[in-house]
């Protein structure tokens, strides 16, 4: 094997293994089983174990990243001269989550699983790699979001940031969950809808009254 085939090799079988028996549980031994390498390969092409996930997650998740920029690139440059609309903006940050993780037919759905383990295999390594994998999205998004909700303070707008993060790994980790709440009305692999309903679902939260102003209505 190359070199390139055994890297992506040892990549396919440590996707594999972190997504069914999760990051801690997967041994560097049965990833060289699976990928029928030696141990040396793995410390060749990534040091050690800790390099070779972030290496599982870069591979998956640094494409979503940039297709997000990408389609915020593109839709601020659209609306050079008129306003942003906050539809339009969760719409470049959601469509690219939701192709690549498998909705209407993508290719991996892996990514959703993995998504999953880091939600509950957290880890202050891997926090801290997520941290700076996402800063520019996290920054450029929530700068575009500010944009169209200038008037929310910041304490509600970090809470529904928050919130709105939420509610899209939930969807992207549990992608069957809303058909069986439904008893089949609702179709989770249909990917207009289940964008359609997300979106419409966080920007409703958004644009919701301020928290402090009820509690001054209540007082």
């Amino acid at each position: 094997m190359s070199d390139i085939d055994t890297k992506t090799a040892i990549l396919d079988a440590a996707e594999t293994l972190f997504v069914e028996q999760g990051f801690e549980g997967a041994s560097l031994r049965s990833v060289t089983s699976m990928a029928n390498v030696n141990i040396a390969a793995i410390h060749y092409h990534f040091g050690s174990k800790d390099a070779l996930v972030k290496a599982v997650l870069e591979r998956r998740l640094s494409p979503i990243n940039q297709k997000r920029l990408d389609l915020l690139n593109a839709l601020e440059l659209s609306c050079a001269d008129r306003n942003l609309q906050l539809e339009d903006i969760l719409r470049a940050l959601f469509e690219p989550a939701l192709k690549m993780t498998g909705f209407g037919g993508g290719s991996h759905s892996n990514i959703a699983r993995l998504i999953g383990r880091l939600f509950s295999e957290p880890s202050h390594s891997l926090q801290l790699y997520l941290k700076a994998r996402f800063q520019e999205v996290f920054d450029r998004f929530s700068a575009a979001l500010r944009s169209v909700l200038p008037d929310l303070p910041d304490v509600d707008f970090f809470w529904r940031i928050h919130f709105m993060m939420g509610a899209m790994s939930h969807t992207l980790c549990d992608q069957e969950r809303p058909r069986l709440l439904s008893g089949g009305i609702c179709n989770p692999q249909c990917f207009e809808e289940t964008c359609d309903q997300l979106i419409a679902f966080v920007a409703g939260g958004l644009r919701a009254q301020c928290v402090g102003i009820k509690r001054e209505d209540v007082e």
